[in-house]
């Protein structure tokens, strides 16, 4: 559903990650430890027409631990200093969400929207995001099926050249699409689902 002309949305929420991994290359060999990182999010939105809104979000990530909580090594050196670690601010994303069609009983919609992400932190240093500028563009379905509301998404991203682990790289360009289902239990609760995917960049 889109904002009315000077309609004002403001989000936010806080994200806390737990778990662990342990991967190993045959360049590089990472051990992520529980209880690492925690990230505060905030989404905002203006309806510059009833059919277009303005949107920002961004967000603020803390990579805590010590020396032995994150491993991320390539040939014995480690490339992730606990000196780096800390709260920072991660990724900026400016776009337009523009609605196209509605049907006649307000069940269906359909809207696009074009975005940029701009990179406020240090990428490789901190693990907080890529540290590149990247755009994307979006195709959105809304239906309603009360009282459910199903969500789907597909759309392409056009990565700028991301330095990886002290190496320039050029990514190739992910499709991108996911699904999602809203559950309202009331006028003031309700339960958002989200699932997304990717298609490999390498």
């Amino acid at each position: 559903e889109g904002l009315e002309r000077g309609i004002v949305s403001v989000r936010t929420g806080l994200l806390f990650a737990d778990g662990d991994r342990s991967e190993q290359t045959s360049s590089f060999f990472l051990d992520y430890q529980p209880g690492m990182l925690s990230v505060f999010q905030l989404d905002l939105a203006w309806g510059l027409t009833d059919e277009t809104e303005l949107r920002l979000r961004t967000s603020a990530g803390k990579l805590g631990g010590t020396a032995d909580d994150i491993v991320l090594a390539r040939s014995g050196v480690q490339l992730v200093p606990v000196q780096s670690r800390g709260t920072s601010l991660a990724d900026v994303v400016i776009g337009v969400k523009q609605h196209l069609w509605t049907s006649e009983d307000q069940a269906t919609q359909l809207a696009w929207s074009v975005g940029v992400k701009v990179s406020g932190s240090r990428g490789r240093e901190d693990f907080l995001t890529s540290g590149g500028n990247d755009a994307a563009v979006m195709l959105l379905a809304a239906q309603d099926l009360d009282p459910f509301r199903v969500h789907v998404n597909l759309g392409w991203v056009f990565l700028g050249n991301e330095e990886v682990f002290n190496r320039n790289v050029e990514l190739d360009d992910p499709l991108v699409y996911g699904a999602g289902l809203i559950w309202k239990w009331s006028d003031a609760l309700a339960f958002d689902y989200k699932r997304y995917k990717a298609s490999p960049s390498f």
